[in-house]
């Protein structure tokens, strides 16, 4: 970033009551497409590619970091944002490299508003940078805006503005978490709402199914006590039945999940959603939810049979 620009930076902040810290710049390769392994990464096509790829110096890493890392020739320092990857050694571009694996990097974040998981490889200094990834060099700057949320939208939108720059190289968070807000948060009332109909749907058949059925039982079920039907063993069987009936919906919910999920966490990566734990996660409490809820009704099914058939 040249005077002129940072000049630009600072006029607009303050006319917009911005204040900004932590400047840094950051030269990287430009990113390459391709698919990263436990073993190695391999380029590809868009089509087929996962990740993007940028190797940065480690002179510019401690200088962002605030770090004193030390690396040989052979050794890399790789960072993705899921947390997930674990290896030793890699190989780039034909040749291996021994890796540890960063928790951390403040200046992470995805070339391009690209849909690949953005991953990046500190080497000991340019030249092994251009091996691994020869690709041009560009440059990266950066910095913290602290402000009104309102006056931080209006900051974005007229530093952009000021610097002519287009919205593929160009990010700012408050502008970002507006427009994920309003993606997501549509997906999600849709979701919620299709879901609801759905589960209520399901449960209201099965409840009346089973009272219809209650109905249709009822003589059968005295017959049986007249001839020797324990109180305990009708309500025993009732149970069995009106559980089986109950669970079979939750089994399958379970068994379309496990089948849905690698479609699920496709979709999800199309808007940058690498958080494996957090899927995880909110799976887990939804099919939690939709138990706790179907077992409610059965209880409650399970009362309104057994008073209607008397046992």
């Amino acid at each position: 970033m040249n005077t002129q620009h940072r000049q630009t930076i600072q006029q607009v902040a303050q006319t917009t009551h911005i204040k900004t810290s932590r400047v840094q710049d950051l030269a990287m390769t430009t990113p390459s497409a391709g698919s990263l392994t436990t073993t190695s990464f391999t380029t590809a096509n868009e089509n087929a590619a996962t990740q993007q790829l940028a190797t940065v110096t480690l002179a510019d890493y401690n200088r962002i970091q605030g770090t004193h890392q030390q690396l040989k020739a052979n050794q890399v320092l790789l960072y993705t944002p899921d947390h997930h990857y674990h290896t030793t050694t890699l190989k780039l571009n034909g040749q291996a490299y021994q890796v540890k694996i960063l928790p951390k990097f403040d200046f992470y974040f995805n070339y391009g508003h690209s849909i690949f998981q953005p991953v990046f490889v500190v080497t000991a200094n340019a030249k092994i940078a251009r091996q691994i990834n020869p690709n041009p060099w560009v440059h990266i700057t950066g910095f913290n805006a602290t402000g009104a949320a309102s006056a931080q939208t209006k900051f974005a939108n007229q530093l952009q503005a000021k610097l002519a720059l287009p919205n593929d190289s160009y990010s700012a968070k408050v502008v970002m978490a507006k427009f994920f807000r309003s993606i997501f948060g549509g997906f999600l009332f849709v979701g919620m709402l299709i879901s609801l109909t759905m589960g209520l749907t399901t449960a209201l058949v099965i409840y009346y199914k089973q009272l219809s059925e209650g109905y249709a039982d009822q003589k059968r079920f005295k017959t049986m006590q007249q001839v020797g039907l324990s109180r305990r063993e009708s309500k025993k069987a009732i149970h069995s039945q009106v559980l089986m009936v109950f669970m079979l919906p939750i089994v399958g919910a379970v068994v379309h999940l496990l089948f849905a999920y690698p479609a699920i966490k496709s979709v999800l990566q199309v808007f940058s959603m690498y958080d494996l734990n957090l899927l995880i996660g909110v799976s887990i409490t939804t099919l939690g939810i939709l138990v706790a809820a179907y077992l409610g009704l059965y209880v409650l099914t399970t009362k309104v049979y057994q008073r209607i058939v008397g046992a």
